[in-house]
């Protein structure tokens, strides 16, 4: 009898396990009981849209006063609401002579790079071109001039503006930075436009500050570059510098805050990319890899055409943003490179610094005039015969990827092809820019 009991109770178990064996694997909870899936946000800040990433200069002339607002300026967004209503002609665009023989009031719009207006305006007049300027003349008010990627003038007509148009957009620039020309007298070494140099018509009064590395969620880093951690090596190098690969692409953390994550087989990019191709891919990488912040702004987009075996030829594309501090951008550094190709990223640097301190009082810079005439002979030697188009006053990033980096109050001299900084109260020469 009593290994009948047992016989059963064995039974009972066995089926019992089978059952619930079964209800493990092939059973589903209830709707109201299942847990929703919960996944970690790997993404930093908003996606920022296609218009809001090629911000342009904006400039009122009336003879020799000129406005200028910079896109970090206050009414900015006022300006260029009302100033891209001169994106859209109503007649096709034709060749034409540059526009600088005109005067009066004009208004002018720089691009930071070539770029497709249709981005804002909607129309297929600018069908087939990438537009680095427009100029606009109020003794012409039905017609715009641009000028497109390979440096030819064109002329469309047929533009409609709506009743009070300019008097609007002379209230947005009420708070512009107020430029003049300057004419240095006796500088035979500079090569300079008829009207002079553009420059400030109030010397700013800036100070020296030390540097801080932005602050960064390192981890949530790490997650958003590498899906599997379990396959990413860690190495530290005796200089502080922090090593993740996973044998295919790498990343480098610095000990002064700057990161490179580098994916090499992207490199061989078979095809060259269209400027929102670009664009989109860029807003992307920056809300993967460290958010895109207010102080941000895009510098310039360069594509590159390498030779390969058999005659062949790749493709990769370099996005550079800069930062702006205190109404002045940082200079002598990227706060973010982008090397992509049409596989995605081939090298993704990163440093983006803020102003921590000032060192001493703020004190004005020495005037253009000054700072041109400081620059002596070198001038003659190292500029050429490029054209010096303007001085703008910025922060020249010192001891870049040192411990304690500082932003140098400077003056940039902007000519045709290059650009060179010389320091902001001196005007001695600092460097060369590309």
């Amino acid at each position: 009898m009593r290994e009948r009991i047992k016989s059963i109770m064995l039974i009972i178990l066995v089926l019992s396990s089978l059952y619930l064996t079964n209800c493990l694997v092939f059973g589903q909870p209830n709707l109201e009981m299942a847990d929703s899936p919960q996944y970690e946000q790997l993404t930093f800040g908003e996606l920022k849209p296609l218009e809001e990433q090629v911000l342009p200069f904006l400039r009122l002339q009336r003879e020799e006063a000129i406005w200028e607002l910079a896109p970090w300026l206050p009414h900015y967004n006022q300006a260029w609401q009302r100033a891209r209503q001169l994106l859209q002609p109503g007649l096709p665009p034709q060749k034409s002579d540059p526009p600088a023989f005109l005067t009066g009031l004009k208004v002018q719009i720089d691009f930071p790079t070539a770029v497709d207006p249709d981005l804002w305006s909607g129309s297929s007049l600018f069908r087939e071109h990438f537009v680095q300027a427009i100029v606009w003349f109020a003794s012409h008010e039905d017609v715009v001039w641009f000028l497109d990627e390979n440096d030819q003038w064109w002329r469309a007509g047929g533009l409609i503006l709506p009743d009070g148009w300019l008097s609007r957009l002379e209230v947005a620039f009420s708070t512009a930075q107020v430029f003049r020309f300057a004419r240095p007298e006796g500088n035979d070494f500079l090569k300079i436009p008829a009207e002079g140099v553009l420059v400030p018509k109030e010397v700013p009064v800036m100070s020296r500050y030390t540097l801080a590395p932005e602050p960064l969620d390192y981890d949530k880093l790490l997650h958003s570059m590498f899906v599997n951690m379990a396959t990413v090596r860690r190495i530290e190098e005796r200089n502080g510098i922090h090593i993740y690969t996973d044998g295919q692409r790498g990343l480098q953390l610095f000990p002064h805050g700057e990161l490179e994550y580098t994916i090499p087989e992207n490199e061989l990019g078979t095809r060259p990319l269209a400027i929102t191709e670009l664009l989109k891919n860029t807003a992307e990488y920056l809300h993967l890899l460290g958010g895109w912040p207010d102080q941000l702004y895009l510098k310039n987009i360069k594509s590159k055409r390498h030779v390969f075996e058999n005659g062949r030829y790749f493709y990769t594309h370099e996005v550079a943003l800069q930062s702006v501090q205190k109404g002045f951008p940082l200079v002598g550094i990227d706060a973010v490179l982008i090397t992509c190709s049409e596989k995605g990223i081939v090298s993704y640097n990163r440093q983006v610094y803020q102003l921590e301190a000032p060192e001493g009082e703020a004190m004005p810079l020495i005037s253009p005039e000054e700072a041109m005439a400081a620059a002596g002979d070198w001038w003659r030697l190292q500029a050429g015969n490029n054209l010096l188009l303007s001085l703008y006053p910025v922060y020249y990033v010192d001891n870049a990827n040192q411990v304690q980096p500082v932003a140098q109050p400077a003056w940039l001299f902007r000519f045709e092809n290059r650009q060179a900084v010389v320091d902001g109260y001196t005007g001695k020469f600092i460097k060369w820019l590309e």
